[in-house]
């Protein structure tokens, strides 16, 4: 009987520490997580590059892994307008980012009825673009920069043409290469030399945008809460020209 209430005893302090145990509250650590946790809805058109859309699927999954930030993405869509605008309304989604220029326009016309909402408009253009001559307070759109655009292919052709140079000057030859001139919107049209063919800059595919180093810049944005509005260019580190 005595070894009897000890075993009684044991057995309802074993249960007591587990009781204890399964009570014992979530870290603050976790907590503090789940308030940083951001939500994004990403918009893309049909006209989405193939690869830009793998891509897009990798960077999500490891944000969402990685940064804890949980996203929805709605694929093939034309236009952004009022029924749209409508769902976002309802979800407390942190950025809204667009990534297509088919979107651009109706972008910046519907985005003012969701002002609680920042947008960031990602240009897919491989060519250069007309400047967006009106952006609402709650949208920062990013493109191609046709000064910095001038200067690479300037710099490429100094290049060439001094390689050129040296070359024809050891056969007792000189040629000069013209440098790129540009209009309104504006509009390089470089002259064309022996090695360097002519490029038109407003033409798809003129330019390759490095996708890795945008999203790596727009995920600081995210992370630090540092949306800016207005025009803003990729940078030389996130385009190149496509000789």
């Amino acid at each position: 009987m005595y070894f009897h209430k000890i075993r009684l005893f044991f057995v309802y302090l074993f249960l007591l520490v587990l009781l204890t145990a399964c009570g014992h509250p979530i870290p603050t650590a976790s907590v503090d997580l789940l308030k940083q946790k951001k939500a994004i809805l990403i918009l893309t058109s049909p006209s989405l590059d193939k690869s830009l859309q793998n891509q897009l699927v990798q960077t999500l999954n490891t944000w969402k892994q990685t940064e804890l930030i949980t996203y929805e993405w709605l694929q093939q869509v034309n236009v952004v307008d009022d029924l749209l605008i409508n769902k976002i309304n309802q979800i407390p989604y942190s950025y809204i980012m667009v990534i297509s220029s088919d979107l651009t326009p109706t972008t910046l016309t519907e985005a003012g009825k969701a002002p609680d909402k920042r947008w960031i408009v990602l240009s897919d253009a491989t060519h250069l673009e007309a400047i967006p001559t009106t952006i609402p307070d709650n949208v920062a759109v990013y493109q191609l920069n046709a000064s910095l655009l001038t200067t690479q292919w300037n710099e490429a052709v100094a290049r060439t043409q001094q390689a050129q140079q040296q070359q024809l000057t050891m056969n007792g030859i000189y040629h000069s290469v013209g440098s790129v001139t540009y209009g309104n919107i504006p509009t390089p049209t470089p002259t064309p030399s022996p090695n360097i063919p002519p490029i038109n800059l407003q033409k798809p595919g003129a330019v390759i945008l490095i996708w890795p180093s945008i999203w790596a810049d727009q995920l600081k944005v995210i992370q630090l809460n540092s949306f800016e509005k207005g025009l803003h260019y990729y940078t030389t580190q996130q385009m190149k020209i496509n000789y």
